[in-house]
């Protein structure tokens, strides 16, 4: 398997990983547009879909409509909460923002949702390209993590004076932990702004 093929899966491992932890907004895009194109109203294609997805907060719509409250307001408490968040989502603060205007609006919110699905498989498509572009930065700071501790047990099983120092004396054991715990800590960095994308 070549390098390549490898950083390419691992890619689509982490893609998979994100979609998973995030509601699925493209999808939900999706059926309402063809809830609505079937000659549904916003409100009956909101309730259809939260049927058929497992979306927390279209389920907190739904529940808000049930207790009488209007399209408009249930989106929009839903879009505060979101709001409040400490990193909100941008796809479903859009997706919501969309909703509350098509409902605000009134008239064909058919062109709103399109826009919207549109809009939203374009986000997936540039995340997707960024992710594959940062596969590389992946890849490297694998290897830099686990480069230097090969380096370092390989100098620690080819000669006895790197043993007597780095294990048998207490500022060896200063300088492996200080490594140890620097390696890891760059390695936590770069996962982070990678995954930050």
């Amino acid at each position: 398997m070549t390098a390549r093929s490898l950083i390419r899966r691992r890619a689509l491992e982490l893609r998979a990983d994100r979609c998973i932890r995030r509601p699925d907004c493209v999808e939900f895009a999706e059926t309402i547009e063809r809830q609505l194109r079937a000659g549904s109203t916003l409100t009956a294609a909101l309730r259809d879909t939260a049927r058929r997805h497992s979306q927390r907060w279209c389920h907190e719509v739904v529940r808000s409509l049930d207790q009488g409250s209007t399209l408009a307001a249930a989106i929009g408490s839903r879009l505060d909460d979101e709001m409040q968040r400490r990193r909100p989502d941008s796809d479903l603060v859009l997706t919501l923002q969309v909703l509350a205007m098509a409902a605000e609006v009134g008239g064909e919110p058919t062109r709103h949702v399109d826009a919207l699905a549109e809009t939203l498989r374009a986000r997936r498509r540039a995340a997707a390209d960024r992710l594959t572009q940062a596969s590389t930065a992946l890849a490297s700071i694998r290897l830099l993590t686990w480069l230097p501790v090969a380096c370092a047990v390989w100098m620690v099983v080819d000669d006895p004076g790197m043993r007597a120092v780095l294990i048998a004396s207490p500022i060896g054991w200063a300088c492996l932990t200080a490594g140890v715990v620097f390696n890891l800590l760059g390695r936590h960095w770069t996962n982070r702004l990678v995954h930050r994308l």
